[in-house]
């Protein structure tokens, strides 16, 4: 049997829970990351290595940035949760979330004010719109197969 397929009695392919977990867990720390450079969180950005020049960066990007972010990874874990239940809307969340993460890493990537996050953030929105693409063909693939309903 085609492991894409829902098992007999109903059980989903085992790689639909690995991926599923790992980017619960990935979004999860994603969207804690998100709010604590929102709230300008001093104890995170010591932690995390964030600069006062990256800190300020961050802190500058445009209203429609912080909304595309926000859409980005809130989105990506309600996806996430949606791909864990089994659910055919996790397919659009997951679409929404990368077309977000897209946005904003092309203006990462063109921005030339960006490049005080040096080449971890240009090699980050690079893997993130990997990742996404990966995230968005495989639920779409697990609709087809009826493992999404």
């Amino acid at each position: 049997m085609n492991d894409t397929r829902v098992a007999s009695g109903g059980h989903a392919p085992w790689h639909l829970w690995l991926v599923g977990v790992l980017m619960v867990v990935w979004n999860a720390g994603s969207c804690a990351s998100h709010v604590m450079t929102l709230t300008q969180n001093a104890a995170y950005f010591r932690a995390a290595g964030i600069t006062p020049e990256m800190a300020a960066y961050l802190a500058g990007v445009p209203a429609w940035y912080v909304v595309a972010w926000t859409i980005a990874v809130w989105g990506g874990l309600v996806a996430s949760v949606g791909l864990l239940m089994r659910k055919s809307w996790t397919v659009w969340w997951f679409a929404a979330s990368q077309l977000a993460m897209i946005i904003n890493s092309v203006w990462t990537l063109l921005n030339p004010d960006a490049k005080v996050l040096g080449r971890i953030g240009s090699i980050s929105a690079i893997v993130l719109i990997i990742l996404g693409a990966f995230l968005v063909l495989y639920s779409m693939r697990l609709k087809e197969r009826g493992v999404l309903r």
